[in-house]
């Protein structure tokens, strides 16, 4: 599995969680229900740009409160 664009060589670190069948980085991240996150980010994007709507990427931490 190709871990690090610009270093291909590089291997994937041992303490990351990656799933042991795993072949791709895309594979190796996954949402909680088990979904392709890769996937995932590009049909939120994909789907933000046919109703265009703004996208706002950032950490969990700096979300506002939700209500």
């Amino acid at each position: 599995m190709v871990w690090d664009s610009e270093d291909t060589s590089l291997p994937v670190p041992d303490d990351y969680p990656a799933p042991a069948d795993a072949t791709s980085l895309a594979a190796a991240f996954v949402a909680a229900d088990g979904r392709n996150l890769i996937e995932l980010l590009d049909r939120a994007l994909r789907q933000a740009m046919v109703e265009q709507q703004p996208v706002l990427i950032t950490t969990l931490d700096q979300l506002p409160p939700i209500g």
